[in-house]
């Protein structure tokens, strides 16, 4: 099984435009939401160090195609990784 997540990983690598700041963005990490996370939490252990917690949250909401902020425990979501 974790043969077949990591080869799931590795295979949603996909390059897009994220409308925060406009900034390339690679997604190629994903995480499994547990029991207690939100958002805001995921954006602070995920985040560039430099940016803006708000601004992660809103790449997380559209790299996902979230339309609201609400997640559940066992979804996952993929993590955009900022190019510097």
């Amino acid at each position: 099984m974790l043969i077949s997540i990591s080869v799931f990983i590795a295979g949603c690598s996909v390059v897009f435009t994220a409308s925060a700041g406009d900034e390339p963005v690679v997604l190629n990490q994903q995480v499994i939401v547990t029991s207690g996370d939100t958002l805001w939490s995921i954006a602070l252990e995920h985040k560039p160090e430099q940016m803006d917690t708000r601004i992660y949250v809103e790449a997380l909401k559209d790299a996902n195609r979230l339309q609201h902020g609400t997640i559940q425990s066992g979804q996952v979501l993929s993590l955009p990784q900022f190019q510097r």
